[in-house]
Parts: structure tokens; sequence; C-alpha cells
């Protein structure tokens, strides 16, 4: 009785205790293809995003550099400004000075005329101090003479008083400006220097991720080269298995038919092709897992075609488990696989 039954491509002939392998070179080769352009693709961004960051940290570090100059700017008018305040307090002693002494001028001339005035009526009840009173009205008209330039000098002082004054009122008023535009520019360097102090802290926290990206990019390059190499390793034994178009499996062992180019007395090691390709595919699970858990925002597309199906996100981790499932069972299919 010849029941055949068919299990992954492969035909059990009962009959004869025989199995009859066939494989598709073709088809293994597609399935076993690399998918180093799609890692080779999500280095160039992260590298592109690094290069990002430190144009970024030098902007940064260029703008702090602006803002300490304009912190010593605003230190040296503060300077300035308070040097013209001290000027305008010694202006305002010197006019204080000037008024004292308008004001003993002004008591003097009083003083004067009350003399003269008593020195006419003197000069009306006695004769005999004519001469004398003449003398001292001459002296008195001196003195009224002086008197009258005393009063000049005393108007010209007022005058100057209220120049005075009017400069004073003028100087405080710009004090005042000048001290409201201290106390805001003040106000503006503790501004900037808190901004300098967060700019710091973004630039600090931009080198740490730079970091941190520089070290999952070399993860993953590390990766990347792990599954190429178990590839590369499983693409040679499928090669070095098959030599020819056929070969025939009996207890064990290939054997060829006498027409065909097969490897006889050669025992294949199954359980360790299939650990090697257990290897593989966890090795490979990992990685995708990994780079999942590092870049939640990111998604896994097909290697190609609808040979191995790897479509998911950070959000669904079923069905990154089934993918990670299929990707076994393709490794599987590569070394067990058959066809007429």
């Amino acid at each position: 009785m010849a029941d055949e039954t068919a299990i992954n491509g492969a035909a059990l002939r009962e009959d004869d205790g025989s199995v009859e392998v066939f494989v598709d070179f073709d088809e293994t080769n597609a399935k076993a293809a690399p998918s180093g352009s799609t890692m080779a693709q999500k280095i160039e961004a992260l590298e592109q995003e690094k290069r990002q960051l430190v144009h970024e940290n030098d902007i940064v570090r260029e703008r702090i550099d602006k803002l300490k100059e304009e912190i010593k700017g605003l230190e040296s008018d503060k300077a300035e400004l308070k040097r013209e305040v001290e000027q305008s307090g010694a202006d305002k002693r010197a006019l204080e000075s000037i008024s004292a002494r308008a004001y003993t001028l002004e008591t003097e001339v009083s003083r004067l005329q009350h003399d003269l005035i008593t020195s006419v009526n003197e000069g009306e009840e006695a004769g005999r101090e004519i001469v004398e009173l003449r003398r001292e009205v001459e002296g008195l008209k001196e003195r009224a003479s002086r008197a009258e330039v005393f009063e000049k000098e005393r108007d010209l002082l007022l005058e100057r008083v209220d120049e005075r004054e009017d400069e004073v009122r003028k100087i405080r008023k710009v004090v005042e400006d000048r001290e409201a535009l201290v106390a805001k520019k003040e106000l503006e360097v503790e501004r900037v220097k808190k901004e300098r102090d967060e700019l710091e802290g973004l630039l600090e926290e931009a080198e740490r991720k730079g970091r941190e990206m520089e070290e999952k990019v070399a993860e993953l390059r590390k990766e990347l080269e792990a599954r190429e190499k178990i590839i590369c390793g499983l693409k040679e034994r499928a090669v070095d298995l098959v030599n020819g178009s056929k070969a025939v499996v009996v207890d064990g062992e290939f054997r060829g038919d006498g027409e065909d180019k097969g490897l006889v007395g050669l025992k294949v090691q199954w359980p360790v092709v299939a650990a090697a390709a257990a290897t593989g595919a966890a090795i490979g699970a990992g990685a995708v897992l990994c780079y999942v858990r590092c870049f939640p925002f990111l998604t896994v597309r097909r290697w190609g075609g609808d040979r191995i199906p790897l479509v998911f996100s950070a959000t669904s981790r079923g069905g990154f488990l089934c993918s990670a499932y299929k990707v076994a069972r393709q490794f599987s299919v590569l070394l067990f696989s058959v066809d007429d």
C-alpha cells in the first residue's frame, strides 16, 4: 500500500521507507535574503538625527556667548549711571551753598538800608555833624552802590539757582528713568541667566541622547552582522548538503542515485541544524524586540514580498510574537522544504 502524506512540502513513502528530498534553490535564496537595506536605512536616519543635534548644540553655545556679552555691556552701563548720580549730588551741594550766600547778602542789604534812613534823620538834627554825616552819606552812597551791585548779583544768583533747580529736576528725572532702566535690565539679565541655565540643561540632555543613540546604532550594527553571518552560514550549509539537483536520504544518510552528483555517506546532524535555525530565529526576534522597545514610534515593514511578513508596531506585542514565530518557521522551511 502506497499511502502518501505531505508534511511541509515533503512526501513520505511508507512502502519503501525512504524520503525523497527536493530543494528549490530559487525559492530558498529568495526566502533567505537579508534585510540589510532596512537596517541600513534606520542607521542612516539615526546618524542624521545625531548630526542635527550637534548642529543645534553649536547654535545654543553661540547664543550663550552673545548673552554673556550683553550682560557685560549692561554692567558697564550701570556703573556709568552710578557715576552720573554722584556728580548730580555734588552739583546739588554747590547750589545749596550759593543759596545760603544769597540769603546772607539780602540780610546785609536790609541792614544797610536801615542805616541809611537813620543817618538821614540824624543829619537834620545835628548840623555840627554835617561834615561827618556827609562823609558818612558818601560812605552810605558807596554802600548803596555796593548794595545795588549786590542786589544785581543776588538777582543773577537767583536766576542761576532757578536754572540749577530746573537742571536738578531734569537730572532727577533722568536718574529715575535710568534707575528704572537698570531695574528692567537687571530683570532681563536674570531672565537671560535663567534661559542660559535651561539651554545648558537642554545641551546636556541632547549630548546624553546623542551618546545613547550611538550605543544603540552600534548594537544594531552588531545584531545585523550576526544575522547576516547566520543567514550566510545556513545558505552555505544548504549548498554543501545538496550538490546536485536531487538527493535521497536513507536512515539519516544522503545517498546518490548513480546519475546525480549527491553526497554519499554524509550524516546530517539534524539536531545541530535545528538548533542553529532556532538560534538564528531567536537572535532575530530578540533584535527586533530590542529595537521596538528602544524606538516605539517606528514599525518594521515586510522584508520582501509575502515570504517573511514582519509588520508590527510598539502597541501590538502579540503581533510581534506571531511574527517571530513565523520567522522561526521560515528558517525551518528553508532547511527542510522540498520541490518536485
